[in-house]
């Protein structure tokens, strides 16, 4: 999965989408500023991330896939 234009498919019950794409948006943003970009408003660490808990609600985003999109990139922002 490419860490910077991750793509999940919606499942009956799974991560609230709401939840999932600011968090997804703030690591991208975190990651580009690394390569040079302009540093994000609200850079996110790796803690964050591993603590973050996302509701569960019908027709979110893949559970595994989340999971294993945000134990990715942790260890990124080390």
């Amino acid at each position: 999965m490419d860490v910077t234009a991750p793509e999940f498919d919606v499942a009956m019950r799974g991560y609230a989408r709401d939840q999932v794409v600011p968090l997804v948006e703030r690591i991208i943003a975190t990651l580009e500023a690394r390569q040079g970009a302009a540093p994000p408003e609200q850079p996110v660490t790796s803690a964050e991330v591993q603590q973050t808990r996302f509701d569960v609600v019908l027709r979110g985003f893949n559970r595994t896939q989340v999971k294993e999109y945000l134990a990715s990139v942790a260890g990124l922002l080390d």
